[in-house]
């Protein structure tokens, strides 16, 4: 799982969070962390954090236009490139695959803002 510095950072860069039941969220303003279940959670609230998963950060990558490829040796790495553009690769190294993921969809989001 992602961890709230990156979550943060992903929600200021403009990822938008439609909560499906058991994703996972932090609560900042009572440092919880829990799962969305839709009776429960305001997660449009400014100190609420979507905790994506692997698999919904990797979906988020190729919705954008890049594909990807996992790989671990002593970290994790991701590299992407947008679809048919090997000449644009970009590494991302981290302690999970989780964060490199989420690293890179950062990188991506900020590129899209800078178009």
């Amino acid at each position: 799982m992602i961890s709230l510095e990156i979550a943060q950072a992903l929600k200021d860069a403009g990822l938008k969070w439609t909560p499906h039941t058991g994703d996972y969220y932090y609560r900042v303003y009572d440092q919880g962390f829990g799962h969305y279940d839709k009776n429960y959670i305001d997660f449009m609230a400014n100190n609420v954090y979507h905790a994506l998963s692997l698999s919904q950060l990797l979906a988020e990558i190729e919705a954008r236009g890049y594909v990807w490829a996992l790989r671990h040796s002593g970290s994790y790495e991701i590299s992407i490139c947008p679809w048919g553009d090997i000449s644009k690769a970009k590494t991302f190294k981290a302690k999970s695959p989780e964060e490199s993921a989420a690293q890179a969809l950062l990188w991506i989001i900020e590129q899209e803002k800078g178009e």
